[in-house]
């Protein structure tokens, strides 16, 4: 053997040529330009999925409570705006409250822009007063949610 050999215990380290015909050779690891490639490769990846998320799901609308009027023990009155681009549909779940923050009432209304909507800009802002039964006496109501129906 030569000085460039290398023994572990006796053994010659080397892979025979019939061994490597056989098996395959070790596998290379990826040159440090490899590794680039694959680095700016996954960050571009992230960074379009990201993008993608944030312009799917971008709100267009915007909803404000405005006010709400206890009726009586069992009703109440929920004043709810919506601003909203042209055309939009949103759906917002209104819901009263009780003292302990149960939910005494729930309901869903649908909030539609057109021509005889108040105008901002060039957004529509739809108010609507909606009435609502309880379970029991609500302290408090608003919208919880809302959502897109439609599409644009």
């Amino acid at each position: 053997m030569s000085s460039g050999d290398l023994k572990i215990g006796g053994e010659d380290t080397r892979q025979s040529p019939s061994l490597a015909n056989r098996y395959g050779s070790a596998r290379r690891s990826l040159s440090t330009r490899g590794w680039w490639i694959v680095a700016v490769v996954g960050i571009l990846l992230l960074s379009g999925y990201l993008l993608f998320v944030t312009l799917r799901f971008q709100s267009s609308f915007d909803a404000k409570d405005i006010s709400y009027q206890l009726i009586s023990d069992r009703n109440v009155e929920v004043t709810v705006a919506v601003t909203m681009d042209p055309g939009a549909d949103v759906t917002c779940g209104l819901r009263a409250l009780s003292q302990d923050y149960s939910v005494v009432g729930y309901r869903e209304v649908r909030f539609q822009a057109d021509e005889s909507s108040e105008r901002s800009g060039n957004r529509y802002i739809v108010q609507k007063t909606v009435p609502m039964r309880t379970t029991f006496t609500p302290v408090t109501a608003g919208h919880e949610a809302c959502w897109r129906t439609g599409t644009q």
